[in-house]
């Protein structure tokens, strides 16, 4: 594990991006790691710099969330 935390967000919808949208303001250094199956969700979550990974379906990536 990393020394900043990790935080694994399943689905951006109103809530997990609210939710993305508030740990990326209010938590400087966490890693956010997010599960999306929408394409254009996930696009969208990445041009916007919500998140700094995201996938179609769990994945290894999960592993290093806290």
């Amino acid at each position: 594990m990393s020394g900043s935390p990790a935080i694994g967000i399943a689905g951006l919808g109103l809530v997990g991006g609210s939710l993305a949208r508030a740990l990326r303001a209010q938590a400087a250094g966490t890693r956010i790691v997010a599960i999306e199956p929408d394409a254009r969700t996930r696009e969208q979550a990445k041009q916007d710099g919500v998140v700094d990974e995201i996938l179609a379906t769990p994945g290894k990536a999960l592993a290093v969330c806290d």
